[in-house]
């Protein structure tokens, strides 16, 4: 065991050591800046990670490459956020820093497609993508399975391979939500939202939808999605914040769970909304949930007096 922790910190200390950086920032920096909202970050860090050239490309393969030791699983240090390991989150993210070179980087074509047969969506995805740019495939065949909603699962793939080769693709999941206004493929779009990691971009519309559903069990479920899937946007938080006064009690105990699961950062300086919200539930009926709406309320209070 204690070898086992000594090979753990060591490998963390090369693979630190060897990483390179520009502008005073890790690549690994620059690397999970391409996930951000704003459009001017994406385009900063592409310009930063491909300044870095064959030796930035070199450290993102071996990353690509490296799995998670027994001890780092052991230890649940990459299961902080839900139930995903952020291993394979940033697995997924390197694939996509990969492909900013476009065919400059063949060199990573054997870790890619050994990715994409990875069984996590958000890496395989993301390599799938990945590969189309370096190869300069044709999208043609994706495209056409954008508009077909018949499909659940392979429609969730598509949409997240074709986003990640840069394509918009709100209209397409606008058309999806409207679908979902049926039971039961809200309730199968769930089910698989709490048993894959995919893309944010594409899981926080649907969640959204699925939290104003008429039906409390496909509300209840998302709420299971969302931490499954760290959707830790503003908007979910305060579409959460709703449930707690939703007229199912199963929900209005989940969304207090959910509240509880927020990054701190995303619960800082409380809007008014989510500080009515908590009020409401601390000082109301349902005894299940008003003990924890005051603990998060006097933990949000304090936080906002520091």
């Amino acid at each position: 065991m204690i070898l086992g922790v000594v090979a753990t910190l060591l490998a963390f200390f090369l693979s630190s050591r060897s990483e390179p950086g520009h502008g005073g920032r890790r690549l690994s920096s620059w690397v999970t800046q391409l996930d951000d909202v704003d459009a001017a970050r994406r385009q900063e860090a592409l310009v930063a990670i491909n300044r870095l050239g064959p030796k930035g490309r070199s450290w993102m393969i071996r990353q690509l490459n490296r799995q998670q030791t027994r001890l780092e699983k052991i230890l649940g240090g990459d299961r902080s956020n839900g139930l995903f390991s952020e291993h394979d989150v940033r697995r997924g993210r390197l694939a996509t820093a990969l492909a900013t070179a476009g065919p400059a980087a063949v060199s990573a074509i054997p870790a890619l497609e050994r990715a994409a047969k990875d069984p996590e969506w958000v890496v395989a995805d993301r390599a799938k993508a990945a590969l189309m740019q370096i190869r300069q495939d044709s999208s043609t065949a994706l495209s056409q399975t954008l508009t077909n909603f018949s499909d659940i699962a392979p429609w969730l793939r598509c949409v997240c391979t074709v986003r990640a080769l840069g394509t918009n693709v709100e209209p397409n999941i606008s058309g999806f939500l409207a679908s979902l206004q049926d039971l039961s493929r809200a309730m199968d779009t769930v089910q698989l939202l709490c048993v894959h990691h995919i893309d944010p971009a594409v899981s926080g519309p649907i969640i959204l939808a699925c939290l104003r559903h008429a039906e409390a069990g496909v509300r209840g479920n998302t709420l299971n999605a969302v931490i499954i899937n760290r959707s830790w946007g503003v908007a979910q938080r305060d579409a959460i914040a709703q449930c707690l006064s939703d007229t199912n009690a199963s929900v209005r105990a989940n969304a207090m769970f959910t509240l509880t699961c927020f990054p701190p950062g995303m619960l800082a300086a409380p809007p008014p909304g989510l500080i009515q919200a908590l009020n409401q539930a601390a000082n109301g009926p349902d005894a299940t949930i008003s003990p924890f709406a005051r603990e998060l309320l006097s933990k949000l209070t304090l936080g906002s007096e520091r």
